[in-house]
Order: structure tokens, then sequence, then C-alpha cells
């Protein structure tokens, strides 16, 4: 299809006649699954009409995965002024050390004061996590910061180095939906951020490091999926965190754990049960070398009230123990739906439910896996 429309040679005539709706059902048709850039870019020339609705599919989702693509959107917006301002509703940047040399920092700065259909933020910049580096000079946060009158976005995530600064912008972000957060810098979990009354009352999902949930004891938020790291320093700064998770976060229905956990899973289990009500959906990835003892791991599962899918290491189990741990698990919950032992080096091992009140059974899913997440690969922290 993308090749028939670039051959032909439509009279301006017979286009100035084809509704609007014609325009946008063909431009959704090369858009789908993947935009067909070539094509859609053609599109542009054949007439106004046609232009329109190939550019808001063609700058809908901008990914700009290095300084060459970044400084080519930057041109290209200045190029045609406010034409594309409305149009980009997503952006995802990647920038390094060499860009914000050359000034790059500035472009990407005047380019997102100008976009004012922009809802969602991802800014990669993986060299941007050293804590002395970074602190000396001037980042991604320090752009966003500076652009905080003109956006107004439902997503933001940020694959650098944040300081307190980022109160500052997610205080002027009321319609902020979803933040991740993938930080380097060591938080005090003594230090509580001065929030104002309604602070993030949108936000729904959370994904940071636990050091940087800790900095919010003391308001009250609607998450309803929260996805934490291991940054505290000893269990109990962890178990302190993990104690208001449920004054936090009352809406709370999935918890998701990474890293390199101080507590135990057991003890963290425990803590969840009883503090986090409603919970459908936990998920701890922690690296846990300490197997549970299978009758206090079911023991601790029927404090849970309305637990529907549960996700933990598979230790060293064979597929038919985790079985046995799965049947255990069930009598002692049984709400649950699905049982999964998830490991990144392993296949995962999965048991859902078919049928109501039936037996789990292995899952048919092959490829079955956790949705990838911004804290899959994390490294420890790096402080000079």
């Amino acid at each position: 299809m993308p090749n028939m429309i670039c051959k032909l040679d439509v009279p301006p005539r017979f286009c100035s006649k084809i509704p609007v709706e014609l325009y946008q059902f063909l431009v959704e048709c090369l858009a789908t699954p993947v935009p067909h850039q070539t094509t859609l870019a053609r599109l542009c020339r054949v007439n106004k009409a046609f232009r329109a609705e190939a550019e808001r599919v063609l700058y809908r989702n901008v990914r700009c995965l290095s300084a060459e693509s970044v400084s080519s959107f930057c041109r290209s917006v200045e190029k045609t002024k406010d034409r594309l301002s409305s149009k980009v509703k997503s952006i995802h940047l990647t920038t390094t050390a060499k860009f914000r040399n050359a000034h790059g920092l500035d472009n990407i700065l005047e380019v997102l004061e100008r976009l004012t259909g922009l809802r969602e933020v991802s800014w990669d910049d993986s060299e941007f996590h050293h804590l002395d580096y970074a602190q000396n000079l001037p980042g991604p946060l320090h752009v966003l910061i500076q652009c905080c009158p003109t956006l107004d976005l439902h997503s933001l995530t940020c694959n650098f180095l944040v300081d307190r600064r980022i109160f500052t912008f997610l205080q002027s972000q009321p319609n902020l939906h979803e933040f991740q957060c993938r930080s380097y810098l060591s938080w005090n979990p003594y230090e509580q951020g001065c929030l104002p009354d309604g602070f993030l009352a949108n936000l729904t999902t959370l994904h940071a490091p636990a050091s940087f949930v800790a900095m919010l004891r003391g308001a009250t938020l609607n998450i309803a999926t929260l996805a934490l790291s291991a940054s505290m320093d000893n269990d109990i700064e962890e178990r302190a965190l993990l104690n208001m998770l449920g004054a936090l976060c009352p809406s709370l229905i999935n918890l998701r754990l990474y890293g390199n956990w101080q507590c135990s899973m057991l003890q963290v289990m425990e803590i969840v049960a009883e503090r986090v009500l409603g919970l459908k959906t936990w998920v701890f990835q922690g690296l846990d070398p300490e197997k549970p003892k299978i009758s206090e791991l079911w023991g601790i599962v029927t404090r849970f009230r309305s637990l529907e899918t549960l996700v933990m290491p598979p230790f060293t189990w064979s597929q038919a123990f985790c079985m046995h741990v799965t049947d255990g698990l069930v009598t002692s919950c049984p709400t649950l739906n699905r049982v999964a032992y998830y490991d990144l080096n392993k296949r995962s091992c999965c048991f859902v439910r078919c049928e109501p009140a039936a037996r789990l059974k292995v899952s048919e899913e092959d490829n079955f896996a956790l949705e990838p997440s911004l804290f899959d690969s994390m490294q420890p922290a790096s402080s000079g």
C-alpha cells in the first residue's frame, strides 16, 4: 500500500474534494503498527490537508536516540515555527556529554517551550549518573525546571540523576499521572520533602527509589501502581518505609520491589500484608539469597485479603516443587489466580487458573515475562 500511494499522480482538483475523514483513515493505516515515515513524508507534499494529517502522525511520538536526531528535530520545529507545536504528544530524548557541551541543552529548552501539546517526556542520559559530575554541570533536570511554566505533562521518565529540585518540577505538574525516576543520588530517608496540599493528586503510577518515596511521608497519594528499587542503608529504614505505604498510598493495588533489599522476602511480605489493604498484585524481584521456609510463606500469604497475582524468585526450586508451593499458596489465599516464579537469568515458570475454583496449572504462554522496567538493570549508586 505505501508503494502504491507514492506512485499515484493525483490531480490537485481531485485532492480538494476528498473528505478529511479519508485523509485521516489513510494516514492512520500508514501509522499502524509502525509509522511508514517515508510515505508519510511524501504525503506532506500532496496538499495542506494531507500534510496536516501526515504531520500529526509523524510527530505524534518523537524518538530522538542520538545527538544527530535531536539536532534534526530541533531544526524541524524551528523551521515550521508553531505548526508542529501542538502535534507532538510524546518525546523520547537521549543525550550525552558531547551533546550537552555543544549547547544542545539550550536547543532542547527552546523546543520544549514551544511544544504546547506535549504530554509525555522520557529522557535518557546514561552518562549523567555520576554524582560529582552531575552536580557541577547543567543537565536534563535543569532544562525541565526552566520549562515548568509551559509544560503540562501526564507522564515523565527521568533516566538520569535527580536531586531535590525534582520536587519543584513535580509541583508545577498537577496533571501528572505517571512518574518514573532512576536516581543514583543517595537520598536522606530522614529528610522530608516540603509538600503542599494536593501534591501529585492525579498521580496513579510511580516508579522510584525507595529513599525517594520515603521523602513523601506525610502525604496521601492516589497511587495504584508502585515500583520501588532498593536504596536504603539498612533494614530499619526499609521497615519504616514499608510500614508507611498503607497511609501514603491507600489506593495501592500493584506493588513491585527490585534490587538488593536488606530485609528478606518474607519480612517484606509480612509488613506489606498487614499495612497495604486491597493489594491485588505483589511482585518481589529482590536479590534475596535466603530461601524462605515454605510453611512460613504459606502462613504469611493468608493475611492477604484480595491478592490475585504473586510473583517471586524461583530460588533453586524445580518446576515440580514450584507446583507444590503454588498449591499451598492457593489454599492459603483462595483469591490467587496467578503465581509466577520470575528470574531475569532463567526461564520463568508461571501457574494460572483457567477456570473458576480450578487448580492452577502451568501456563501455556512460553514467552511469559513481566513488563520491562527502568530498574531491571540498575547498578549500585556512584558517589565519586
